[in-house]
């Protein structure tokens, strides 16, 4: 088993690029190729379709790729715990979050992480919620802040209920009142998150279904805040992206109590580093001011 093998087909797949790759990797592009060569002779199949613009893997070399991430990944892994052993802590911890944790839980956690541990390189990118369960599921990340889920062969550790609530300019007739009926919505001015992004939609519709009249379909959540600044329509918004909040806007629960429980997937508690128990501790003794009464 060569690694570097499997770690030149990973990074070509990702880049699409031989010559990208082998800069990123430091090395020449004919070696590259070579290694490249030397993996598909050991396995015996074309693992990749070479065009004039662009690399991609063959379906053979999809069925493939998510068994190189995991032999790197197990061989980082090998190494991390042999550091810690011999009273070391060091390695990578790859995340990926739900934009709403992003904005006030996730960048808190990696702070009070890499001040203790800085030598622990943490790399984070922002998915929507099946892009963060592909990425588990593939090897691609380690951790992933995201909303309670059932997935056969992952994990959910939760940390906290987050209140799913309702947005409007100050001047909207719902800005009066204590909570927000959802059969309020019916025929009322919507701002709709785009396809992949509306998973708190979706909550409150299993809740209690509804028919706005939906004026502007957005996948930003600061983008859909500016529009209810000007009153042109009411959002759906989780409560703890509430301190990106203008002052003119107001936000408001649901009378039916609509929640969700965020915390954090992995694949498997029983295979967890030494880095990513320690991550994972502190994740969970910061999210104890937020737990719900």
């Amino acid at each position: 088993m060569n690694l570097i093998n499997y770690l030149a087909f990973i990074k070509v797949c990702e880049l699409g690029n031989i010559t990208k790759a082998a800069k990123e990797l430091g090395y020449s592009q004919p070696g590259v190729s070579h290694m490249l060569e030397a993996l598909e002779e050991d396995m015996g199949f074309p693992l990749l379709i070479r065009n004039k613009s662009t690399i991609t893997p063959t379906e053979d070399g999809k069925r493939i790729l998510p068994y190189c991430y995991q032999i790197i990944k197990s061989d980082a892994d090998m190494h991390q715990t042999a550091d810690a052993i011999n009273g070391l802590l060091d390695g990578k911890i790859r995340i990926s979050s739900f934009n709403s944790m992003l904005v006030n839980f996730t960048p808190k956690v990696i702070r009070e992480f890499t001040n203790i541990y800085s030598n622990i390189e943490i790399s984070i990118q922002e998915g929507a919620f099946s892009e963060i369960i592909d990425d588990l599921q593939n090897n691609v990340i380690d951790i992933g802040f995201i909303s309670r889920f059932e997935e056969k062969g992952l994990e959910f550790l939760p940390l906290f209920d987050d209140p799913v609530c309702l947005i409007m300019s100050e001047n909207h007739p719902f800005a009066a009142y204590d909570t927000v009926p959802i059969e309020a919505l019916n025929g009322c001015d919507f701002i709709m998150s785009v396809p992949g992004w509306d998973d708190l939609v979706i909550m409150v519709q299993q809740k209690k279904r509804f028919s706005p009249n939906i004026k502007h379909y957005l996948a930003s959540d600061t983008g859909a805040i500016s529009m209810v600044a000007e009153n042109l329509g009411v959002y759906i918004l989780s409560k703890i992206q509430s301190s990106l909040l203008p002052d003119n806007v107001v936000i408001k629960e649901f009378s039916e109590n609509v929640y969700r429980t965020l915390g954090i997937g992995i694949r498997s508690s029983g295979s967890l580093t030494p880095s990513l128990k320690k991550f994972i501790l502190m994740s969970q003794e910061l999210a104890k001011p937020l737990k719900k009464a």
